[in-house]
């Protein structure tokens, strides 16, 4: 009966022996037999695989020159400023006159239609501007933007007019024909600080129609990664304005004059290219 019960005994321990080896334990208890460090890294933690990409290195700005020079007329500046801004200069309404500057064309979305103009600074830091607008007789014939003209025509004042003033029956002679490198839709290069201001209103309230269209813009750079009035003499509100936009260049040092191109997108600029300007 004792010997039965010892051979009874011996079976059971036999078996949780090969049950324990088959779990990977000694019959202690007290750890496993498999190698854990495969899995589990020194310090316990699980290692994942790093997959983010450092992001790509931002690009150097090119320098570049603009072939296009303003024309600098102070009378000129002084007529515009009392026939249009004071409005003190009403002898000259009714008669023939000419104005020579430079070429531009401002899409004036507001109206829906494009406005023409012939435009000069009035002094050689470029802090005052003028600019005349013109009806011109033929459309078609218009030369390329940044083109030097005289314009001639009646001084009128109308209704039609963006500052209520403009010269009616316009014709237009070349003094020099621009040839420019680059066309967009919306082309800035060729407008003094109010005209370009008032071209960066109408992108800005009017994204819709904007969207999608290229854009060439020059001013200052501004470090939070936007662009403002190119010169820095022009103060007065009036002529203020910026313009935010998104690229993958440096951004140039503050106060840097910078041409920044690129697709319209929400009132700013989206794929900016920055080129710093000689």
């Amino acid at each position: 009966m004792k010997k039965s019960k010892i051979l009874i005994i011996c079976a059971v321990l036999l078996a949780l022996i090969i049950s324990l080896a088959a779990c990977g334990r000694d019959v202690s208890g007290e750890g496993t037999t498999e190698d854990a460090s495969a899995s589990i890294t020194p310090s316990g933690a699980v290692p994942v695989s790093d997959t983010t990409e450092a992001p790509a290195p931002k690009l150097d700005p090119a320098e570049i020159t603009l072939n296009v020079t303003p024309v600098t007329d102070e009378k000129e500046a002084e007529e515009y400023r009392k026939t249009v801004v004071q409005g003190e200069n009403g002898d000259a309404l009714g008669k023939d006159t000419s104005k020579t500057g430079m070429f531009c064309i401002l899409r004036d979305q507001f109206n829906e239609r494009d406005r023409y103009y012939v435009w000069g600074y009035g002094d050689s830091e470029r802090s005052t501007d003028w600019q005349w607008e013109f009806n011109p007789e033929n459309v078609s014939g218009l030369p390329a933007q940044g083109s030097i003209i005289t314009v001639t025509g009646k001084l009128v004042s109308s209704d039609d007019a963006l500052d209520r003033v403009w010269i009616d029956g316009a014709a237009i002679e070349i003094k020099t024909d621009y040839a420019p490198d680059a066309a967009y839709d919306v082309d800035c290069r060729f407008m003094g600080s109010t005209l370009e201001r008032v071209q960066v209103q109408n992108v800005n309230l009017y994204p819709d129609y904007f969207a999608g269209k290229t854009l060439a813009v020059y001013g200052r750079a501004v470090s939070t990664g936007s662009v403002r009035n190119p010169y820095d003499g022009a103060e007065d509100s009036i002529i203020e304005w910026s313009m935010e936009f998104a690229s993958e260049y440096k951004n140039p040092e503050e106060g840097t004059l910078i041409l920044l191109t690129g697709n319209i997108a929400d009132g700013h600029i989206e794929d900016g290219i920055v080129s710093i300007l000689n």
